[in-house]
């Protein structure tokens, strides 16, 4: 039985793509049954592998959604590691159009640093322009719950998900989502919940952002529809029997 949580092979580019396609599906045919979290993936697995996967979607616990009201105008949250695949020098750019627009945006980052070089670029990018960036590294879950219940929406320019954990999480909070339109994302964020961005498309990305903290009535739906989506994701409770009922049935 395997767990598979994303391809990692989409990653890569050049030799090392063949090479982690070539043994991801080989282990993935070889192997008597799949389980994934996302119903991304599993379209996937059946689309590349021709096999049908188990879905066993991750539980997330459901938050006050202080986020729908007394939320500063433009505040922006990300959460996720800091490296090149999370996309964070789009929103960098982004920022930068706003700026030029006398648009009022912060941008609040939260995760630690996978690739310090790439951490640098954008340090020297924000400084460069004087851009209202601020990281904080590693936060306690106190101090996440708080950033989520303050911040005006969430901010995901990610070019790849396996499942999209973080704007599941937001959405438990009342935050409304703004994504690029690739891998995992469509799967949760639509125009009830939050805003979907052509990827890569950072003048895309500073327009969702623009609109979001000038129209206050289309915040707030969409922080409305972001608690409903939440509302259907899994509980512990309910993954806990999931688990189970796969694992008697296996």
């Amino acid at each position: 039985m395997v767990i598979h949580h994303h391809f990692m092979y989409l990653e890569f580019s050049g030799l090392k793509r063949c090479l982690y396609k070539f043994s991801e599906s080989l282990f993935l045919k070889t192997s008597k049954y799949i389980l994934t979290p996302s119903p991304y993936i599993k379209d996937l697995i059946k689309a590349k592998i021709k096999k049908e996967a188990i879905l066993c979607p991750i539980p997330f616990t459901h938050h006050k959604e202080t986020a729908i009201h007394n939320t500063k105008m433009g505040n922006l949250l990300y959460v996720g590691t800091i490296e090149e695949r999370k996309g964070l020098k789009y929103i960098i750019q982004a920022l930068k159009i706003l700026k030029q627009e006398h648009i009022p945006a912060e941008l609040k980052i939260v995760g630690k640093i996978a690739n310090h070089k790439y951490y640098a670029d954008l340090q020297l990018e924000i400084s460069k322009h004087d851009l209202n960036v601020n990281f904080f590294g590693y936060v306690s879950t106190t101090q996440l719950e708080e950033l989520y219940s303050n911040a005006d929406a969430f901010v995901f320019p990610s070019l790849l998900e396996g499942f999209g954990m973080a704007i599941n999480e937001a959405m438990t909070y009342g935050l409304p989502v703004i994504a690029f339109n690739n891998s995992a994302m469509p799967y949760s964020v639509n125009e009830n919940n939050g805003i979907l961005v052509d990827n890569k498309d950072y003048h895309g990305l500073a327009s969702a952002i623009k609109k979001l903290i000038l129209n206050r009535e289309l915040r707030n739906e969409l922080s409305k529809g972001a608690a409903e989506y939440s509302r259907t994701l899994t509980t512990h409770d309910k993954f806990h029997d999931n688990a189970i009922n796969i694992l008697n049935t296996l």
